[in-house]
């Protein structure tokens, strides 16, 4: 049986014992009328009756049967009419079923019969509310609170009631009876202070505050609050004064920081940086409350001097909350944004030894891995924590990125076809896991799928930068489809006049076009942006096509002084002056 059945019961049971039957002694014939009063009787044989309709009807409405319960009850009322008990059993049920206008005359009229009874009135109150006369709802409760006993805890209903119609001043009368009855209740000062502030009664307003603070000495809380109050409404000095006192008193470190907000206000900057630095020593003030301080201060801006005080404070933090893995987030944050990507690193390593669970600063970690070419902890961390974050297609395309740095082309490929299902939502993550497993399957000597891959990921993005430069420069080197290289590589140098990277690999394409003038110009401009090892090397190849062959040797030498992704060929051709491919 659940629970609003067996409330139903109890109610049921409680209501049944109300229900008066004439006394059999006095009664005569069905509706004889007194002889001296002349009021109707009942029979002794229609009180029975009327009993076990009455009785059916409870039955009835606990199995839930509402309708047949009504007819109960309606047969119970035409034998013992202006029975209080049957009334309200014919509205109950009547609301139940949503019937509210039906059910209202019966509410009323169980009233009538019998003001004492509470549920009576709080039947009629429900059905006032579903009606939406809150006007009515407020003198239904005034009136039980006022005829029946034990009804003062409704008070707090007819409160809300008198809020909800934003009857203010009603409302703090309700919350001053409860006071008067119950004694000082915190929830009640508060739920009254806000009210006076909604008015503009702040000194009202302040009056509650301070009878809270009087009523509960130690707890600080209310202190605070009142404090914010007279901040927030210029009362600046007196929320000075009050939280000065505090702080006296207790030391309390919420409200050292609340003092250093108002030192600051009045640029009493080393005031204010005092209680900062005490409150943050504190291990009582909430972590979260000084992270958070910290990250505000981050955010607005920060110099080298605001830096140094930060860095102060976040290892104030540190020391007083070491087992936090916020605190070391916080410590890689800051590192992060000073550009020290290696100690912010260390850092958010600690906070994942203590809690795993942040999927942001995973993604950190493996960037600033990748970033610094530490592809075998950028693998092992994308391993752990795809185990944690299976659904991140983010995770899979770091872990691919870092295998195929790797060369490790199966392990890359393996991730990248996992991940790629997942990111299908996010079109630039989509556009690169597919850019990528046309790098992989290039590295796997599987062109065809490389290509496939690529012409997939140009259909998600036609704009794609690495696709069109991987793409054109792999075809570049298979010397295949060479004008469609030429196209896409085009298209990167006209976009990025200056980017290295993309002016080799036209200039590259266009070598193997046997476009030597023009492959000569777009490679010089790649050597004197951003020179390296392949540039210089494919730069003397295009010099020694145009018959410039000492140049040439000269641009190989530099080529293997760089040393970075050089050609097996390139000390066959400085050792023998000459080009081979």
């Amino acid at each position: 049986m659940n629970k609003s059945t067996l409330s139903r019961i109890m109610l049921s049971l409680i209501l049944s014992g109300s229900l008066l039957f004439a006394d059999s002694a006095q009664a005569q014939k069905r509706k004889k009328k007194d002889s001296k009063t002349g009021i109707e009787r009942i029979s002794i044989s229609d009180s029975l009756k009327s009993e076990y309709y009455f009785t059916e009807g409870e039955r009835l409405f606990i199995l839930e049967k509402y309708p047949q319960a009504l007819e109960a009850f309606k047969k119970a009322d035409e034998l013992t009419p202006n029975n209080a008990a049957i009334q309200f059993k014919m509205g109950q049920v009547l609301s139940i079923t949503q019937a509210f206008n039906a059910a209202l005359p019966h509410a009323n009229k169980a009233l009538e019969l019998d003001p004492s009874n509470k549920y009576y009135y709080l039947l009629l109150a429900q059905i006032q509310t579903h009606k939406g006369d809150y006007e009515s709802v407020a003198q239904t409760y005034e009136t039980m609170i006022e005829n029946t006993d034990d009804a003062e805890e409704y008070y707090y209903e007819l409160a809300a009631i008198y809020m909800y119609q934003k009857n203010e001043d009603m409302a703090i009368d309700a919350f001053k009876r409860v006071e008067e009855i119950y004694g000082l209740n915190p929830e009640v000062s508060q739920q009254v202070q806000k009210i006076y502030l909604g008015q503009g009664k702040l000194d009202e307003a302040i009056e509650e505050g301070k009878k809270l603070i009087d009523a509960y000495p130690s707890e600080d809380s209310f202190v605070l609050s009142l404090a914010e109050i007279m901040h927030a409404n210029n009362r600046k000095d007196e929320a000075k004064e009050i939280l000065e006192s505090l702080v006296e008193r207790t030391g309390s470190a919420p409200a050292r920081m609340r003092l250093a907000g108002i030192y600051s206000s009045e640029g009493e900057e080393a005031k204010a940086a005092e209680q900062v630095s005490k409150s943050f020593a504190d291990p009582k003030l909430d972590v979260n409350m000084k992270v958070d301080f910290i990250v505000r201060k981050m955010k607005s801006s920060m110099d080298s001097t605001q830096y140094v005080e930060l860095k102060e404070l976040s290892d104030l933090v540190m020391n007083s909350h070491p087992d936090e893995a916020i605190v070391y987030t916080l410590q890689g944050d800051l590192e992060f944004t000073k550009e020290n990507r290696l100690k912010a690193l260390e850092f958010y390593k600690k906070s994942l030894g203590l809690d795993g669970d942040n999927l942001n600063i995973w993604q950190n970690v493996i960037n600033i891995e990748l970033e610094n070419n530490m592809i075998k902890d950028a693998i092992e961390s994308s391993e752990q924590a795809i185990e944690r974050y299976p659904n991140q297609s983010v995770l899979y395309f770091f872990g691919g990125t870092a295998y195929l740095m790797d060369k490790e082309y199966a392990k890359a490929e393996r991730l990248l076809k996992a991940g790629l299902p997942l990111s299908k939502s996010q079109t630039q993550l989509y556009t690169l896991m597919l850019g990528q497993l046309g790098d992989v399957n290039h590295g796997l000597e599987n062109f065809k799928e490389s290509d496939k891959y690529y012409e997939l990921a140009l259909e998600s993005d036609p704009e794609s930068d690495h696709v069109l430069n991987n793409y054109s420069y792999y075809l570049s080197l298979r010397k295949e489809n060479l004008e469609k290289a030429k196209e896409m590589s085009g298209k990167l140098v006209l976009k990025f006049p200056n980017n290295a990277t993309y002016l080799d690999t036209h200039g590259w394409v266009l070598y193997q076009l046997g476009e030597y003038s023009e492959a000569e110009y777009y490679l010089k401009k790649a050597v004197d942006e951003e020179p390296s090892g392949t540039i210089h090397e494919h730069y003397g190849d295009v010099l020694y096509k145009l018959d410039r062959k000492e140049e040439a040797l000269g641009q190989w030498k530099l080529a293997i002084e760089k040393g970075d992704e050089i050609s097996d060929l390139l000390e066959k051709k400085i050792a023998e002056k000459k080009l081979y491919e």
